[in-house]
């Protein structure tokens, strides 16, 4: 008996056998997919010589929604006149083809030729030609396979790693999630047919369900989908949101609410990956329940099974979406064991091509046909810019295939690594894995963002580089391997920080933020922070307890016998910047005192130059620049002005005369705050001291140069400093000082027993000093006639009083009489250097007396032939007397004065 050709086969069957093949393989075809595609099961097939029959039995599966409408299978053949022969018992090894088995001959070709459908457009759009058919089932030989019935080699498992040969790129590393609470994670939902009706209202309710648990805290979610393309649903795309604004919260719930399928919903995983911003979320969380069946440059352009394109561009995707930093992790919804494509793993494993509608698959075989299409011829080739192109040179349009089917667990893995997905039966799991994910940093841990605002409160900007620490009565901070009471950490770009807490009680942690200059903790309801933690969906508000200006307090709440995860916004305000300048710039100059010491008083101004906001000033710092030969002369004062609307920290009262040294940097406050356009006088008085009056450069000490904005080369120069203040035009002054005021010396003559009345007829003159204290005869100051203004422009020092001419009948001082001058604050005083010249010479005022600028000098002489002063008792009255004398004259100097 010849051997019915495969057109004969199929008139055999019954209509209605055939159309159960037809519908079988269409559920087997890609897992979600339909096809009009006859299996045989291999163990029912048998290929024999001319005179053995073959024959078919249908298989069955499981009815999936397809992710497009149903195709329409192609016209069943005529039912054939006689019924097919029984069939014989299968072969273990499927004999080789005889040439009477080749197709495109015979009845069976005519038959299918009936059925073939109009040509459609190939790939490069230009309609199919005529010719080039190659019949359902027939063997096209691809590289590396033999024909059937030669000897198999072993079935080729992928490139290195294990990767299928199709394969055009290995899947990239997935990069680790951070750990930090405040994820940014991104929703992507798959909206193509497969998913039906429960899987729409499922996808609302997962992305409601994160939400839920999301709201509240630090987290910011990003909502996503696609289908046959990227955001197939623009009214369900949308993100970041903010989980701790309530308008972000809201609108991430409308995204929600509109995910819902589209008509045209086949499904392309290249496009849902690529709808993900490159870089911005830290993980993409990518939900679905199928493979993949088309893709962006539609290479496979048939929905039915998953092509090697639509798998391969699906992970150059994802490898461009985690090179970027983020963590792909899929989430199959109902996958159990749905491979791509219908396998038999019960025959040998080879290749086969068939095209459908100008599309190549690529199936199993085992030496003869195993799966079939229906009603249809395909051709081997396709025309792409007038040339043929053979489809068995292009992977690209083939379906996946390999030993072992490629499977939707496999596609996730390859999406993102081998432990990212997770599994799930139903949408309803899917916000509990997620959460739990999300917020696993987030369990016993306190979060701080820093944001600056503006006066009202309104966010500006993020506070990045803020130090804040952390603070718990027992060490329970933990800081990598150890566990600690006080951490320092950072904020990011995004202003943040945290600290994780390792305890399971509720306990305290004191937070305290390192100011920074030029800005102003702003407080939040009164408080230094607002701080809240998430329950049962809700952003709870924790109570808040202020510790000292810059930190506060929280005690971490119970979750679950562990401690929950407690999120802080600290808001700071850029303050203006006080500024400060020293009066005077160029002083008027100070006259020295007579024994050289002075005071200097400078003004340091601490102002606010705005009049709309509230000013801080830093420590605010005196510099004393005394020249080489000026010393102070004792403490200094620092009196600070009474002004409303201003605070000082710290303000010093007294600066040490140790302190007071050349150069020296003294504190004047810690701290100040000025209202709007107020200032703040601070007056430092410093005295000084001349060292050498005689020798002093009282050309250099007596004036100043410059404009404030530099140091005074001369004079007495002082200098201002305050933290912030970016003005140094101003901060410099400077006080001239000259020399003091000088003496004069008054000297009369008188009779021994005459004290009162003076002599005319007298002449002195007075002399200066050599370094031992002796008469420097070079050294003559003045001279004059007696009872007259002796000598002008005296100060302190040693000098020499000589007659040098005495009144006729007069004998002259037989010596010359000693004097030291003293200069004080005051003025000046004069004595003798040599007790025992008093009984002659009278001076003062002395320091008994109030010191003044006019010295007196009285002599008293001896008639020829007194007894010498350095004998008997002769001179001895005239002291008193002198000094009777004087204490009359002093007495009427103070009363007309």
């Amino acid at each position: 008996m010849a051997t019915p050709r495969n057109g004969s086969i199929r008139r055999a069957l019954p209509r209605r056998a055939i159309a159960l093949v037809s519908v079988s393989a269409m559920l087997l075809l890609g897992g979600n997919a339909a096809g009009a595609q006859e299996a045989i099961p291999a163990e029912e097939t048998s290929t024999t010589t001319a005179e053995q029959t073959t024959t078919a039995e249908p298989t069955t599966a499981e009815t999936t929604t397809a992710d497009v409408p149903t195709a329409e299978p192609s016209a069943d053949p005529a039912p054939a006149e006689d019924p097919a022969p029984a069939p014989e018992p299968a072969t273990t090894e499927p004999a080789p083809s005889t040439a009477e088995e080749t197709p495109g001959t015979g009845e069976g070709d005519e038959a299918i030729a009936e059925e073939e459908p109009e040509a459609t457009e190939g790939d490069d759009g230009e309609a199919a030609e005529d010719g080039g058919f190659i019949e359902s089932g027939e063997p096209v030989e691809l590289p590396g396979q033999l024909s059937p019935g030669a000897d198999r080699p072993t079935p080729r498992m992928g490139r290195a790693g294990g990767y299928p040969d199709w394969f055009t790129e290995n899947p990239a590393p997935n990069p680790s999630a951070p750990v930090r609470c405040g994820l940014r994670v991104a929703l992507v939902f798959d909206l193509s047919g497969s998913i039906g009706a429960a899987g729409e209202q499922g996808s609302q309710d997962a992305a409601n369900g994160v939400i839920d648990e999301l709201a509240g805290t630090p987290a910011e979610i990003g909502i996503y989908n696609f289908a046959y393309e990227g955001g197939q649903v623009p009214q369900a795309t949308g993100g970041p949101y903010s989980m701790l604004d309530d308008a972000d919260v809201a609108a991430a719930r409308n995204n929600a609410q509109n995910l819902r399928r589209p008509s045209n919903a086949w499904t392309n995983t290249e496009a849902g990956v690529k709808e993900v911003p490159l870089g911005l979320y830290d993980i993409v969380y990518f939900v679905t329940d199928g493979k993949p069946t088309t893709n962006d440059a539609r290479t496979g352009g048939y929905p039915m099974g998953a092509h090697a394109a639509d798998v391969t561009d699906a992970i150059i995707a994802a490898n461009r979406l985690k090179e970027s930093g983020t963590r792909i992790v899929p989430i199959g919804v109902g996958l159990g064991n749905t491979k791509f494509f219908p396998y038999r793993n019960d025959i040998e494993v080879g290749y086969r091509a068939t095209k459908v509608r100008d599309r190549l698959y690529i199936i199993y075989q085992g030496g003869e046909t195993v799966a079939r299409w229906t009603g249809s011829r395909y051709k081997d080739y396709y025309r792409k810019n007038g040339r043929k192109e053979y489809y068995r040179d292009h992977p690209e349009l083939w379906s996946v295939e390999e030993t072992n089917p490629y499977s939707g667990r496999r596609l996730l893995r390859d999406l993102s690594s081998r432990d990212a997905p997770i599994e799930v039966d139903t949408y309803q799991e899917v916000p509990v894995r997620l959460v739990e994910q999300i917020l696993a940093g987030c369990r016993g841990r306190v979060d701080v963002t820093k944001r600056i605002v503006d006066d009202q409160g309104n966010e500006l900007s993020r506070g990045e580089g803020w130090e804040f620490t952390a603070s718990t009565a027992d060490p329970v901070l933990e800081d990598g391997s150890e566990r600690v009471d006080s951490l320092a950490r950072v904020t990011d770009a995004e202003g943040r920080t945290g600290f994780r807490v390792d305890a399971k009680k509720p306990l305290e942690v004191t937070l305290t933020e390192t100011a920074q200059e030029g800005f102003a903790l702003s407080p939040q309801e009164g408080k230094n922070a607002r701080c809240f933690t998430s329950k049962n969906g809700k952003r709870v508000p924790v109570e808040v307890r202020d510790k000292g200006e810059n930190g506060f307090a929280v005690t971490m709440p119970e979750l679950k016998n562990r401690l929950g995860a407690v999120d802080c916004i600290v808001d700071n305000r850029e303050v203006p910047t006080a500024a400060a300048r020293k009066e005077p710039v160029l002083g008027e100059p100070v006259q020295v005192n007579p024994d050289g010491t002075a005071e200097l008083s400078y003004t340091v101004t601490v102002a606010n130059p705005s009049t709309a906001n509230e000013a801080a000033a830093g420590e605010l710092f005196d510099i004393i620049r005394l020249p080489a030969d000026v010393v102070a002369a004792g403490d200094a004062t620092v009196a600070f002005a009474e002004v409303d609307g201003v605070e000082v920290t710290g303000p010093t009262a007294t600066i040490a005369q140790a302190e007071l040294t050349r150069d020296s940097r003294v504190r004047l406050a810690e701290s100040a705050t000025l209202a709007p356009g107020k200032e703040l006088p601070v007056t430092v008085t410093i005295p000084v001291q001349v060292e050498d009056i005689a020798g002093a450069d009282w050309d250099r000490l007596g004036r100043c140069e410059g404009d404030g904005s530099t140091v005074s080369p001369v004079g007495v120069p002082n200098s201002v400093e305050l933290a912030g203040d970016e003005d140094p035009a101003d901060d410099n002054a400077c006080i001239p000082l000259t020399p003091p005021r000088e003496a004069v010396v008054n000297i009369a003559k008188v009779d021994n027993e005459d004290t009162l009345t003076p002599l005319d007829g007298s002449e002195f003159a007075l002399y200066g000093s050599t370094p031992d204290g002796s008469i420097d005869w070079d050294d003559r100051i003045t001279g004059g006639p007696g009872n007259d203004r002796l000598a002008e422009g005296v100060r302190e020092g040693r000098y020499h009083l000589v007659e040098t001419k005495a009144p006729e009948g007069y004998a002259l001082l037989a010596s010359p009489v000693a004097v030291e001058v003293t200069g004080h604050a005051e003025g000046y005083t004069i004595a003798l250097a040599d007790d025992a010249d008093g009984g002659l010479v009278a001076v003062g005022p002395g320091e008994e007396d109030a010191a003044a600028d006019e010295l007196w000098v009285r002599v008293a002489d001896l008639t020829t032939g007194t007894l010498p002063k350095t004998g008997g008792t002769g001179p001895a009255p005239f002291a008193l007397a002198a000094l009777l004398a004087f204490a009359a004259a002093l007495a009427a100097r103070r009363r007309l004065s």
